[in-house]
């Protein structure tokens, strides 16, 4: 196992971030996050990696009974993002369904899983009993033509998967740090970043629904102001677009 520092933190009602910072990963070191909403039909966002799973699975444990956790969703299909699924399924959750969009479950889930499968078509709603969440599509944001993400409705947390990624080592959450300059710091680092003309125009479509807070799945998730944030990496990716074109 690499070395590694995990903490669980309750960034907004019922909502637990575990939380991995692998400082020998990059230059800088490198978060890994997981969300487990907490609800009469509880659900985890991103799987995480294969070898992440022991580590999960002791921190998801304080959180509710592993065998009650009724959906396991991911926003892509990436290693960090699904990697460890069979390993949920298998050694935990067997009656759980799996959580992803409509593009996933058609072209990858035949080989990524043999478990029932619930397909979420954009601004699909889907309801965890005293709760509901809804899938947003976001296809190629911030890459992967299956790309989605969730938003809590309850707490209006939007779990935003690779959207606010950061290197180094963060605080598990933030509402005054500049989450915008972190995120350009580690596109410079790490060029992840599908760059396109629809890349824009989805971070402002999710400006629009105000979330209050950012879920993130790679460094300080944050509930400041999360709508302008999301204006202002609009902005600057638009400016990264049109120096890119000829």
């Amino acid at each position: 196992m690499p070395s590694m520092k995990t903490s669980l933190d309750e960034i907004a009602d019922g909502i637990f971030q575990i939380s991995t910072f692998l400082p020998d990963v990059g230059e800088w070191g490198f978060t890994l996050n997981q969300f487990l909403i907490r609800a009469d039909e509880p659900l985890l966002f991103h799987c995480g990696p294969k070898w992440l799973f022991e580590n999960m699975l002791e921190f998801a444990s304080r959180v509710t009974k592993m065998h009650r956790i009724q959906y396991l969703a991911f926003s892509h299909v990436e290693t960090d993002e699904c990697g460890a699924l069979e390993l949920w399924l298998k050694r935990v959750s067997r009656q759980a369904q799996v959580v992803m969009s409509t593009v996933a479950a058609q072209w990858t889930a035949a080989d990524l899983t043999d478990a029932p499968v619930k397909a979420l078509r954009d601004s699909e709603l889907l309801s965890l009993g005293d709760r509901q969440v809804r899938w947003k599509a976001t296809p190629h944001v911030l890459h992967g033509w299956d790309a989605g993400m969730l938003l809590d409705e309850t707490t209006n947390t939007l779990l935003c998967a690779d959207v606010f990624t950061q290197v180094g080592e963060r605080p598990p959450m933030t509402d005054t740090a500049d989450i915008v300059e972190w995120a350009f710091e580690a596109d410079d680092a790490m060029g992840a970043t599908a760059i396109t003309p629809a890349l824009c125009a989805t971070l402002l479509e999710l400006a629009e629904i105000r979330p209050d807070t950012l879920a993130v799945m790679h460094g300080a998730s944050f509930n400041g102001d999360c709508r302008d944030a999301l204006h202002a990496l609009s902005e600057g990716y638009l400016h990264r677009l049109e120096n890119k074109m000829p």
